[in-house]
């Protein structure tokens, strides 16, 4: 047992010595090694300080639309569908986050005005993120680029959208350099995606509207030729009850009168719902709150990121002293010698 306990201290105390051989050759330079992470701290700092600019975030969060803002027009969908007219109304959230990368909803966010920080007067985004104009090509050409590079820096960029699939929530991530200017931006583009959407309803409700006007032509003159047969028939018939043929001759017109009659009632609610659709100008987004100024800056997270170069830096460097510059070389010699020794064997 004393041997077995004098075993396992031998091989702690052998275990120690070789750390201590490993790390020598870093205490033997521990003036440089202090001195290179010092130098690293420092531009470290510089470049946090100048080049990592502070960043605000502002948050759009879209609920799905509710149902009970839809108008109802699923008895005729159907019928619609097959001369190529589309009577669905509701917007899909799904679609939103596709919405958000049009041109369209992004142009009025870019040219409008904001107060900021960095100008004295109201900017554009354009003006703000100092877009240069291109020497090249008439004043629309230049203008028109100008404002692809802001809308590409914004679509893929600074405006970023994710969807939870299950809850069909949408947030709307909106980055940018001042706390201000992040919210308003926000509220912009919430305010152009609601209008985009509001445009979007009554341009399909004036659809509707145009193919429901021509059905309800084309049903009306079929009512009227039906009930004028059935008209004409009793004219001709009244004792109709004395024959099973006529019998059956009326029940077949009086059951074309009813469909014609039914799909001309059916027709008319869903006009009139269509013309109230086409009118209505009420908010579409369902929108938790429009964003307020954020207080604090989203980033960078400067003492995390100096942290973990300043560890990588560390490493690095202890990995040069001791295996680069002292163990390589001494792993070489051996080498050499080996091989020597060989050879003149």
């Amino acid at each position: 047992m004393n041997q077995s306990k004098q075993t396992t201290e031998d091989k702690i105390l052998n275990f120690f010595v070789a750390t201590i051989k490993l790390v020598e050759p870093l205490g033997r330079n521990i003036k440089t090694f202090l001195i290179f992470n010092f130098i690293a701290a420092c531009l470290i700092a510089v470049f946090l300080l100048l080049f990592a600019k502070p960043y605000f975030d502002s948050k759009l969060i879209i609920y799905p639309e509710a149902s009970s803002a839809r108008p109802n027009l699923s008895g005729i969908s159907s019928l619609a569908s097959m001369v190529g007219v589309s009577l669905e109304s509701g917007t899909s959230i799904n679609i939103y986050s596709d919405i958000l990368k049009s041109e369209t909803l992004f142009e009025e966010i870019i040219y409008s005005k904001y107060q900021t920080e960095s100008f004295p007067d109201s900017v554009n985004l354009i003006e703000y993120y100092e877009v240069e104009a291109d020497e090249e090509g008439n004043e629309q050409f230049r203008k028109r680029k100008q404002f692809l590079a802001v809308y590409e820096l914004l679509s893929e960029e600074l405006v970023t959208a994710n969807m939870d699939r299950i809850s069909q929530i949408l947030v709307v991530n909106i980055r940018m350099p001042e706390a201000k200017l992040s919210s308003e931006v926000a509220v912009g583009i919430a305010r152009s995606l609601d209008k985009y959407l509001r445009e979007k309803r009554k341009t399909n409700a004036s659809e509707q509207t145009s193919y429901l006007s021509k059905r309800l032509v084309d049903i009306g003159d079929s009512l009227q030729i039906v009930e004028d047969k059935l008209k004409s028939f009793l004219e001709r018939n009244k004792l109709y009850e004395n024959s099973p043929e006529l019998q059956l001759t009326y029940v077949r017109l009086r059951r074309n009168v009813e469909v014609y009659q039914t799909v001309y009632i059916e027709l008319t609610k869903q006009y009139e719902l269509s013309k109230l659709t086409e009118i209505k100008d009420t908010p579409i987004l369902n929108i938790r709150e429009l964003p307020e100024q954020p207080v604090e800056k989203s980033g960078p997270r400067r003492t995390l990121f100096f942290l973990i170069v300043m560890t990588l830096s560390s490493i690095i460097s202890s990995i040069y002293f001791i295996y680069v510059k002292y163990q390589l070389p001494v792993f070489v010699k051996k080498l050499k010698n080996s091989l020597l020794s060989r050879r003149q064997a």
